[in-house]
């Protein structure tokens, strides 16, 4: 009875565990299969291997041309303007005669400024004689000695205004405005005339403080212009200090103009030598936004996750933009990008083809 009982047993336990490892079996099974579906669901995306590389960038700023020097010459005495040699749009050279101012009495009072500096020198001379003899002290020779000083200054003062009446261009240039006439009264101070130098041109702009860095002084440039002249020149001025409403710095461009051809005031677009960085070349397919209209790309990071990477547009060139602002190696979805969204896991399947090679730039 006793050996009946144990056999039971044995067999009992012999049961159980070939059920157990079906279980056990089953489950496994189970899970792969899950694992193949899983897999199976998966979208499956096309990458590429892509590496920042070096690379020169240049920077692009709008502007408009402006003469270097622009001068607003005034009156240095008061009177009737009586002559004007020049017209708006005139051609002139340093010390070309302006304007003419009547001279009324000043002639005369030239003439009365002489004769009391000579009455003055006179009595200065008769008093230091007198002192010698005694008949005059200290207090009076030196009274005299002002007295001859101040007719000085006054005579002075006189041949000054007499040269002032003819008002003269202090530099080579064009008149570009005349704002009075013949007969009119000017007052000290009043505007004869406009006059600009437009040789050397400038062309000012602005740029960001990020793109100062490859910014020097005497660095060539080049401008072009609305109507498609290309100029050459220099950066001939860098501003130290920022705009306070823009917070961006002004630059200028010096370009030869000595036909006078370039005009005040023409828009034109800056290209200036900026900064070598690290980036990465790709097609401008490839970007995209973000739910705050953040630029970006998409990528796949090593857990086959997708993220989305912020990045600059550091150079837009006819065969692809240059991307900065990324690590130096990423994993770049190029194909199925716009159906994953970042925190996704997906399938990526890398083309490090020549022809993937050739898009990128950098990848290998």
């Amino acid at each position: 009875m006793n050996a009946s009982k144990l056999l039971a047993a044995v067999i009992g336990f012999v049961l159980l565990g070939w059920l157990i490892s079906g279980q056990f079996l089953r489950s496994e099974s189970e899970s792969v299969i899950d694992a193949e579906k899983i897999n199976s669901a998966m979208i499956r995306v096309r990458a590429v291997r892509s590496r920042a590389q070096a690379t020169e960038i240049q920077i692009v700023a709008s502007g408009k041309s402006q003469a270097k020097r622009s001068v607003k010459v005034r009156a240095e005495v008061s009177g009737k303007v009586i002559a004007l040699p020049r017209d708006k749009g005139e051609l002139i050279s340093t010390g070309d005669l302006l304007c003419k101012i009547s001279s009324e009495d000043r002639q005369e009072q030239l003439a009365e400024a002489k004769a009391t500096v000579e009455y003055r020198r006179l009595n200065y001379e008769g008093i230091l004689k007198l002192s010698k003899q005694g008949f005059q002290g200290k207090v009076e020779i030196a009274s005299a000695k002002a007295n001859l000083m101040k007719a000085q200054s006054e005579y002075k003062r006189r041949q000054l205004a007499l040269a002032d009446l003819g008002i003269l261009a202090p530099f080579d240039g064009i008149v570009q405005a005349r704002p009075v006439d013949i007969g009119d009264f000017l007052q000290r101070g009043d505007v004869c005339a406009e006059i600009l130098d437009p040789d050397p041109m400038l062309v000012v702009a602005s740029v960001t403080q990020n793109e100062l860095s490859g910014l020097e002084l005497g660095g060539a440039a080049s401008a072009v212009f609305a109507n498609g002249e290309v100029h050459s020149g220099m950066i001939s001025y860098i501003s130290h200090a920022s705009d306070s409403s823009t917070r961006t710095y002004r630059i200028e461009v010096q370009i030869d103009n000595p036909e006078f051809k370039l005009r005040d005031g023409l828009s034109a677009q800056l290209s200036l030598p900026g900064p070598r960085l690290m980036a990465h070349k790709t097609s401008p397919a490839l970007l995209s936004l973000d739910d705050g209209g953040v630029v970006g790309v998409k990528i796949v990071n090593k857990e086959s996750i997708v993220a989305f990477l912020a990045v600059e547009i550091a150079k837009d060139t006819q065969d692809g933009v240059w991307l900065s602002g990324l690590p130096n190696s990423i994993n770049l979805i190029t194909l199925g990008q716009e159906m994953v969204f970042p925190g996704q896991q997906v399938v990526a399947v890398f083309d490090d083809s020549e022809a993937a090679g050739g898009l990128l730039g950098g990848a290998e």
